[in-house]
């Protein structure tokens, strides 16, 4: 087995032991005594946030140890009422702010290596876009998903579809991804964070569905 698999593994039991710990204060001390949905929210929420702490520190210490075969693995987790699925792979998204910089053809040859049409014309709403909205360059996931939205909309051009995932907002520099998804009864929140390689967190954004 793989140093990396192995490492993964061993994070998995420590943030499956911490779901427990969590999960019997809740129980035996009514941990968050609020209205259900509430309670349910922040169980979720600190779940997450332990999961996202454990995945920081293993970067931190072994980062190094991982290859591209030991990451792109979900390891799902499961204690009674409680759904936990959290995914780690590297960033490796061409960065939409490279329009910016001059002769830096990477998004042009993304589109082109895809047969996108019309990339000038997604330039063009590019910048309307940092314009309309007083800003100097895309750094959110609503923002890059309102670009191409916009871009879909006008041109109905749907093979950008084929290049969605392909396109981020952060220069590609020793970066991870980590998606989590979490389910608490009836209550579902999924969670996206962009991480150093030494476990910083340089991204996120957290969503109730």
């Amino acid at each position: 087995m793989k140093n990396g698999i192995v490492l993964l593994v061993t994070l998995f039991f420590i943030i499956a032991l911490s779901v427990l710990v969590i999960k019997n204060l809740d129980d035996t001390d009514k941990y968050l005594q609020k209205n259900e949905y509430i309670s349910n929210s922040n169980q979720l929420l600190i779940n997450i946030k332990n999961t996202q702490i454990e995945v920081s520190k293993l970067l931190k210490t072994k980062s190094s140890s991982f290859e591209d075969d030991d990451l792109n693995v979900s390891l799902p987790l499961v204690s009674k009422d409680l759904k936990i699925s959290f995914y780690l792979r590297k960033y490796d998204k061409v960065d939409i702010n490279s329009i910016n910089i001059k002769d830096n053809n990477e998004l042009h040859n993304l589109f082109e290596n895809y047969n996108v049409y019309n990339y000038d014309y997604f330039v063009d709403i590019y910048k309307q876009i940092l314009n309309e909205k007083k800003i100097s360059k895309i750094t959110s996931s609503a923002q890059l998903d309102y670009v191409i939205d916009k871009f879909k909309i006008k041109t109905e051009d749907i093979q950008i579809k084929t290049i969605n995932d392909m396109i981020g907002f952060l220069e590609n520099k020793d970066l991870f991804e980590l998606n989590i998804d979490a389910k608490y009864f009836d209550t579902k929140l999924k969670a996206y964070y962009i991480l150093s390689k030494t476990g910083e967190v340089k991204y996120f954004d957290i969503s109730f569905i």
